[in-house]
C-alpha cells in the first residue's frame, strides 16, 4: 500500500530541539509516489477541503446570513443557492460578535429554510464558540496573538486525532478576532496570514470580513470595491467572495436581507451557480429569492446581439431559454436602461440577416459580394 503523503510529513517533520516540526522536502520521485486523494466537496461547484475563502461586505448587507447558510449547508448536507453539499461534515465556529439570543435566532432561522439536510445531524456537526457567552473575565481568542493560534489549531488538531475532524473552521469576524495594530501595514498581518495558512492544512478556512469604508456602499461591480488591512490577506486565499447592496432598480419592497453576491477570487470552473446573484430573504415567505441583476441580464441580451448570429427577439429568447414575451420585454427593458439604443438593436438584426444571406450565396455569389461580407465581418463587434 502506498504511503500517504499525510503520513510522510508525519513521519519526516519530527519535532527538532526547539520544539518545532521541521519544514518537509521531498524528491520529485517521492512526491509523485505518495499517495494523495483528491480534494472533495464541501459545497459544490463554490469550495472544496482544504479551501481559504474570504466573504467580505459592508456591515448590515448580510455576511452573517449568507456565512449561516452555508455552515448549516455543509453540516446537514443538502443544498442552498444550487451549492451542494455531498455529505454532512463538522463544523467549528469562533463568533466574536453576535449577542448569544441573536446566534439562536440566525441559527433557527436558517435551519428551517434549507433543502434536503438532516436538521438533527447539523445540530450535533455545528461547535459554537461565542464571544458574547462567555464569562466576563473569559479573555476571547485573538487570533493576532501565537497563543490564541495554538490553541485553535490544538482543538483542530485534538478533533482530528479523535477520528472527529472539523471540516470547516469559520471565523466570524476578522475585526471582532483579531486586534491587528495596522490595518494599513502588510507586515501587520504576517501573523494572521501563517495562522490562516496553517489552518488550512487541517481543515476549510472561511474568514468574514468587512469592506474597506465607504467600499461597501457601492456596487460590488463597482472600481474600489475591497476588503479592509492590506492586499495580503486577500493573497492567501484561494476564494474571495464580495457582497453589495444591489442597485436599487433590483430591490425588492420587502425590508429582508438583500445583496448582490459576486466572486472576486475564483480558481475553479465558473458555472451559473458561481456567477453573480442577487440574493433577497422574503421576511413573509421564509425564503431566500435568488435571481439575476437587471445589468447582468442586459449584459447578457447585449452581448447575444452584438454576436450578430439572431434575427429577432425570438431568436435571441430562444437561445437564452425564454419564451417570447420575456424576451420582448426584457429588450425592451434594456433599451430603456441605455444600455443599448433601439436603433443599435435593430442594426445588430439587420447585420445577422445580411450575414445569413451571405452564408447561403454560392462561392461565385460571395466572390461578387465579397465587400459587403468583410464589412458586416470587421463590424461584427458592433
Amino acid at each position: 500500500m502506498k504511503q500517504t503523503l499525510q503520513e510522510y510529513v508525519e513521519k519526516n517533520s519530527r519535532t527538532t530541539t526547539a520544539g518545532k516540526r521541521k519544514i518537509v522536502s521531498f524528491t520529485a520521485k517521492d512526491f509523485l509516489e505518495l499517495e494523495q486523494p483528491d480534494r472533495e466537496w464541501l459545497l459544490e461547484p463554490l469550495m472544496k477541503q482544504y479551501s481559504s475563502v474570504m466573504l467580505y461586505a459592508d456591515a448590515g448587507v448580510g455576511k452573517t446570513f449568507l456565512t449561516w447558510e452555508m455552515i448549516t449547508t455543509v453540516a446537514g448536507g443538502g443544498s442552498f443557492a444550487g451549492w451542494i453539499a455531498p455529505k454532512p461534515r463538522r463544523v467549528l465556529v469562533l463568533d466574536g460578535e453576535m449577542q448569544a439570543n441573536e446566534l439562536r435566532e440566525r441559527l433557527t432561522g436558517t435551519l428551517e429554510r434549507q433543502e434536503g439536510k438532516s436538521v438533527l445531524t447539523a445540530l450535533e456537526n455545528i461547535t459554537v464558540i461565542p464571544r458574547q457567552a462567555q464569562h466576563y473575565k473569559t479573555a476571547f481568542y485573538n487570533l493576532d496573538k501565537p497563543d490564541y493560534q495554538e490553541m485553535v489549531l490544538d482543538e483542530l488538531n485534538r478533533a482530528k486525532t479523535a477520528g472527529r475532524p472539523y471540516e470547516l473552521l469559520v471565523l466570524d469576524n476578522f475585526s471582532c478576532l483579531a486586534d491587528v495594530e495596522d490595518e494599513n501595514s502588510s507586515s501587520a498581518f504576517n501573523g494572521i496570514c501563517q495562522f490562516l495558512n496553517r489552518a488550512k492544512t487541517m481543515t476549510t478556512v472561511l474568514l468574514v470580513h468587512h469592506t474597506k469604508k465607504n467600499s461597501g456602499k457601492q456596487s460590488v461591480e463597482s472600481e474600489g470595491m475591497t476588503y479592509r488591512g492590506s492586499s495580503k490577506l486577500g493573497g492567501i486565499m484561494e476564494i474571495c467572495i464580495g457582497l453589495s447592496r444591489p442597485a436599487t432598480a433590483d430591490r425588492p419592497q420587502h425590508s429582508g436581507a438583500c445583496f448582490q453576491f459576486k466572486l472576486e477570487k475564483y480558481r475553479g470552473l465558473k458555472s451559473k451557480e458561481t456567477d453573480p446573484r442577487i440574493f433577497s430573504l422574503n421576511p413573509e415567505a421564509g425564503q431566500w429569492d435568488i435571481y439575476e441583476s437587471s445589468n447582468d441580464q442586459f449584459t447578457k441580451y447585449s452581448d447575444a446581439l452584438k454576436s450578430l448570429k439572431y434575427v429577432n427577439a425570438d431568436a435571441v429568447g430562444e437561445a437564452l431559454g425564454l419564451d417570447r414575451s420575456t424576451a420582448y420585454r426584457n429588450i425592451k427593458k434594456m433599451i430603456e436602461s441605455g444600455a443599448m439604443s433601439r436603433d443599435e438593436v435593430g442594426e445588430c438584426y439587420n447585420r445577422a440577416k445580411r450575414l445569413r444571406e451571405l452564408e447561403a450565396m454560392s462561392d461565385e455569389e460571395l466572390i461578387a459580394a465579397d465587400g459587403q461580407l468583410e464589412q458586416a465581418e470587421n463590424n461584427s463587434d458592433y
